[in-house]
């Protein structure tokens, strides 16, 4: 009896370390994100998060559908757009806080997790690689020092760091090379597939780490499992991009690394690459917090110097453990760079040639930096180790690289936050049937605010709209859903410049129009001028229905107009903005 219950007290005590684990990282993961947490609002800002909130919630409407490359009408309306798969497994996860709790409470709980997940997911490979128990915990701690993780999560939301799935495939590999059941390869070629929707950038890397390993086990069922990996995240991949168009905004159109007769294309802009010095120096942090400010944005890419001296340190200790994590490290710091290198293609812009053709040109290099935040703080932790072995100075090691990570890595940032409108008539409309909505002003104006509030007041009414969705997917029809609106009026009506024909709209599928009066006072009185009185007013917002026989124009005249600075837009040289 006392040998069992011995036994009982150890099985408790190591659910009681996993659990205290488990609690540090959510803890770590918390902690940048404190501001949207006491907040209730949605963590990260800006045109990038405001698309991926969308797209999260666009994927829980058509996940059965038209997610899957099919024709959906909740953008571009009436003819729609054919939307690719947005990272299914995160948005699955996010879908189900967002039918309990709403957008942005999703949008940072998911966040939360997934920033926990990568942390335990790089303790549990270091661990595998051959880390004892408190190294591998501190490795999957170190995960946070460089910013990458935390500034994309503030960038872009959680969609700049879905690669889980590559790291869950990669710890299963090194699970069956321990102990080769079939299960754990069973896990690495699904986990393997699911990295190509889920992101694609590093949909390729657990297959590689196969074929690292199929050089020195020469096994022919791991052969195979590599090749049905491969095989199944190159179709994820190609699946994914069916929906997608070379020419869209964030695309730096016509670029190229020339040499000789040779051209490969490079499709980012100058500020989606990393620059050498801003890898080892922490410089200034800027956000991208509107449509206007995303070449500005600074600081994203700082791996934190001490762990990068740390990590050398691994490899020069113990090459054969820590090695391969600085390799991994160092291609994706090599790939983040861009597609030019001293006037020649970079390994970037080889892989892009590739893409291009497979799906199109990458536009994020920044986006490979997610190997560094999983073989850096891998390979250190073997540094530290080491040095534990004589006298505890790993340890000291230990608390300046995580003391870096708090005055100046990732542990440092505080992210910004987004609030949605809270307009109860508005809302509302998402237990309607489902029929079209106009946001106005937004969507007869043109530019990346107005496209960021088109999406925020979707998000409330969960109605179809006429944006554009997301800029590389697909349109359908030849004119855009904003542009039929602009041809019947909406982008003179706006303005006071004119009636918008209510009829119209109706006749186009629209069934309301929502007014944005938190833009301004004028915004009412010219709805007013074409639409008469609204249905309905709450906090913000009024709410305009539309019907078959709307009176035309409206007896209405409006009296208040916006800033003159609302005019300087051009919908003809109009481009997506994302």
């Amino acid at each position: 009896m006392a040998g069992s219950g011995a036994r009982g007290a150890v099985r408790w005590s190591g659910r009681a370390q996993l659990g205290a684990v488990a609690l540090l990282f959510i803890l770590a993961a918390a902690w940048p994100l404190r501001a949207a947490l006491l907040s209730g609002k949605a963590a990260g800002a800006g045109p990038d998060v405001a698309v991926t909130m969308w797209g999260m919630w666009w994927f829980s409407e058509e996940w059965s559908g038209a997610a899957w490359s099919g024709v959906s009408t909740l953008a571009n309306f009436p003819d729609g757009v054919i939307g690719g798969v947005l990272a299914p497994a995160t948005s699955g996860v996010w879908a189900l806080f967002h039918a309990a709790l709403g957008s942005e409470w999703a949008t940072t709980l998911t966040d939360l997790l997934s920033l926990a997940a990568w942390c335990a997911c790089v303790a549990w490979i270091g661990r595998r690689a051959g880390l004892g128990f408190p190294a591998a915990c501190l490795a999957g701690l170190l995960a946070l020092e460089g910013r990458y993780l935390v500034y994309a999560v503030g960038e872009t939301s959680v969609v700049g760091i879905t690669a889980i799935p590559a790291l869950v495939a990669g710890g299963a590999l090194l699970e069956w090379a321990a102990n080769p059941r079939r299960r754990w390869l069973v896990l690495f070629v699904l986990a393997t597939a699911l990295g190509g929707m889920e992101f694609p950038y590093l949909a390729a890397l657990p297959a590689i780490l196969g074929l690292f390993m199929l050089v020195s086990r020469r096994d022919p069922i791991l052969a195979f499992a590599v090749f049905v990996a491969l095989g199944l995240g190159v179709l994820a991949i190609a699946a994914a991009g069916r929906g997608q168009v070379q020419d869209f905004g964030s695309l730096a159109q016509g670029m190229h690394v020339t040499v000789g007769r040779w051209q490969w294309p490079r499709g980012e802009h100058e500020f989606a690459r990393s620059m050498p010095l801003g890898l080892l120096l922490p410089g200034s942090v800027a956000w991208s917090l509107d449509g206007t400010s995303t070449p500005f944005a600074t600081g994203r890419e700082y791996l934190g110097l001490p762990l990068v001296a740390a990590a050398l340190l691994g490899a020069w200790c113990q090459p054969r453990r820590a090695g391969p994590f600085l390799v991994v490290a160092a291609v994706g710091v090599a790939l983040s760079t861009g597609s030019e290198w001293f006037g020649f293609p970079s390994p970037f812009a080889m892989i892009n040639a590739l893409t291009g053709k497979l799906v199109r040109v990458l536009t994020q290099p920044t986006r490979f930096l997610p190997m560094a935040s999983l073989g850096l703080p891998i390979a250190a932790a073997f540094a530290i180790e080491r040095l534990n072995t004589t006298r505890p100075w790993g340890w000291v090691l230990g608390s300046v690289l995580v003391a870096d990570g708090l005055c100046f890595g990732g542990l440092s940032l505080r992210l910004p936050t987004t609030e949605l409108p809270d307009a109860t008539c508005v809302s509302a409309l998402s237990k309607e049937p489902r029929g079209a909505v106009v946001a106005w002003p937004w969507d007869g104006l043109d530019g990346g605010e107005a496209s960021i509030q088109t999406r925020r007041w979707q998000l409330l009414h969960q109605q179809p709209g006429p944006s554009r969705g997301v800029g590389s997917w697909t349109r359908v029809g030849t004119v855009a859903g904003d542009d039929q609106l602009a041809a019947l009026g909406l982008e003179a009506a706006v303005f006071g410049a004119g009636p918008v024909d209510p009829a119209a709209l109706h006749r186009l599928g629209y069934r309301w129009v929502v007014a944005d009066l938190g833009a301004g006072d004028w915004v009412l009185a010219t709805a007013r001028a074409s639409l008469g009185e609204p249905a309905a007013t709450c906090e913000g917002a009024a709410v305009f229905t539309l019907a078959p026989d709307s009176a035309t124009p409206s007896p209405y005249v409006s009296t208040a107009q916006p800033p003159t600075d609302w005019h300087q837009h051009d919908r003809r040289s109009r481009r997506p903005q994302f």
